[in-house]
């Protein structure tokens, strides 16, 4: 098989396995969230704010650099950013 072509389905399949750890722990978070908020509500204390879920669909969204086309040492994804422009809890 060629080489180019195997380094890109291994590339691919790197990427289906972090989505598929992405989505996990993502649901995980959403469901310690929820539980929270009904431990509350059955405490007759007020419910918390509900955070934002938000899909983020299209590559532009990841691994996009904010500030030109250069390698950078931090995350630059505008999704990595979103927390500190205060769209999004941190993680």
């Amino acid at each position: 098989m060629d080489q180019k072509l195997l380094l890109r389905q291994q590339m691919r399949q790197e990427m289906d396995d972090e989505s598929v750890q992405r989505t996990i722990i993502h649901q995980a978070k959403v469901a310690r969230l929820r539980v929270a908020a009904q431990s509350r509500k059955a405490m007759g204390a007020q419910a918390p704010s509900v955070p934002l879920v938000m899909l983020a669909h299209g590559d532009s969204w990841f691994d996009y650099p904010l500030d030109g086309n250069s390698i950078g040492l931090s995350h630059t994804d505008i999704i990595a950013q979103l927390p500190l422009l205060g769209w999004l809890r941190g993680s």
